[in-house]
């Protein structure tokens, strides 16, 4: 897929994974992974623990960016990255999400 329909294609996930952290709603996280079944999904002790020490010290969202797609040798699977900047500091947070061949979510992380 090209650069332009990944980024187009992968924003509302990204968005929706974001909100999840944001407002610290694991039920809807579980959501936006549907019906996936993987191994990469994080418990809710985890989700909280990471919410915690990454996303809610930095404070207020600024800015999403679409930084590139690495295709994986699963069938399909594409690793997206987004940057993601904060108002109150230069700190920012780069996300890999991991999409199957029809775009679903299968794993995140973020540091």
């Amino acid at each position: 897929m090209c650069k332009e329909s990944m980024e187009l294609s992968s924003r509302s996930v990204m968005e929706a994974v974001w909100d999840t952290h944001a407002n610290r709603d694991y039920s809807e996280l579980l959501n936006v992974f549907g019906d996936v079944k993987s191994t990469h999904i994080p418990d809710e002790e985890q989700f909280n623990d990471a919410v915690d020490r990454a996303v809610t010290p930095l404070g207020k969202f600024n800015a999403m960016r679409y930084l590139g797609q690495v295709n994986k040798a699963k069938a399909g699977e594409v690793l997206v990255l987004w940057k993601i900047t904060f108002e109150a500091t230069d700190e920012e947070l780069l996300w890999h999400i991991y999409l199957d061949g029809e775009n679903n979510l299968t794993a995140i992380w973020f540091g």
